[in-house]
């Protein structure tokens, strides 16, 4: 990584000065700014017309992350010899998908309420524990790897190992994802096998029958699937992104980045947002994380039809 780089040095001048080896697109980065900002201004609004604050919460750290990390890519094609420039992107744009995850996890517990707990081998609260415990070790991880990242400049083998602790951080979000995805996958076919069940007096999702046989219930569970599935793959990416270094070829293909990072979080944000659990959950979203019988004296009108509104 260099230190000091020669006057008038551009990067078709002095590409070995710089520390990636292309200057990122303007149209494109401009596009994923915008993109962004417009999912942070729709997922703000659905979260407090349905009051999913905790949903909320996490996509729109997420999402802000997201909004930083491209902001400092454009900050990149004006110096792209200043290493602070990258870690404005780097960081932000590791970091943020971890928020997005944060909010996904809180749903599992909720969609298994709905669905039926006796499908479940885990009471419904440890998934959310489990998962958020997991969550904040790879935020953590992937945050001290950018600290120590920060100091590289005067500190190589610092660099290098913070490098590594982001990676690692990275690699446990893969396992993570995985894990989620495989509980959930079996918790769906524990339900689809036990469908003509009667579920079991004073369980819970005797409560939310109505929400579990709409079809946005339905299509919100698909798009969280296909949401975490993307957010999956991203990181994936990432993982045999840094791996490989910032002077590594993967690491300097700008088209594969702009897919493989920003578009599958668009994707993902955007499905979350165009399926929201506010409509999903019929307004319940506190009552399906309780378990307690929702509250009929607070009612949304949606679609003509009344729900209930915690």
């Amino acid at each position: 990584m260099p230190h000091e780089v020669p006057a008038n040095c551009t990067i078709e001048t002095c590409p070995h000065e710089a520390v990636i080896n292309y200057l990122p697109v303007l149209s494109g980065n401009i596009l994923y700014l915008i993109f962004f900002g417009i999912l942070l201004l729709a997922h703000t609004f659905m979260g407090i017309r349905y009051r999913t604050w905790t949903f909320m919460v996490g996509v729109v750290l997420g999402i802000f992350g997201e909004m930083v990390g491209y902001a400092g890519r454009l900050m990149m094609r004006n110096d792209p010899f200043n290493f602070n420039t990258v870690l404005i992107s780097l960081i932000p744009l590791t970091l943020a998908p971890a928020l997005l995850s944060a909010s996904i996890y809180l749903t599992l517990s909720r969609i298994i309420t709905i669905r039926g707990a006796h499908h479940s081998r885990l009471r419904p609260p440890t998934y959310t524990v489990l998962f958020i415990a997991c969550d904040l070790t790879a935020l953590i991880l992937q945050s001290a790897g950018g600290a120590m990242a920060s100091g590289s400049e005067s500190n190589p083998d610092q660099g290098k190992t913070g490098l590594n602790i982001m990676m690692a951080g990275l690699a446990f979000q893969v396992a993570s994802l995985a894990l989620f995805l495989g509980l959930w996958a079996e918790v769906d076919w524990r339900a689809r096998r036990g469908a003509d069940k009667r579920v079991e007096s004073g369980d819970a999702a005797d409560m939310f029958v109505g929400i579990r046989n709409t079809a946005a219930f339905r299509r919100f569970e698909i798009a969280l699937a296909i949401s975490t599935i993307l957010i999956f793959i991203r990181s994936i990416y990432r993982v045999a992104e840094l791996a490989g270094g910032f002077d590594s070829e993967l690491a300097n293909n700008e088209p594969l980045f702009m897919v493989l990072e920003g578009m599958l979080i668009i994707l993902a944000s955007g499905l979350l947002a165009i399926f929201h659990p506010g409509p999903a959950f019929g307004g319940c979203w506190l009552s399906a994380a309780t378990a307690r019988r929702p509250d009929s004296a607070d009612t949304l009108e949606l679609g003509g039809t009344t729900r209930v509104m915690v």
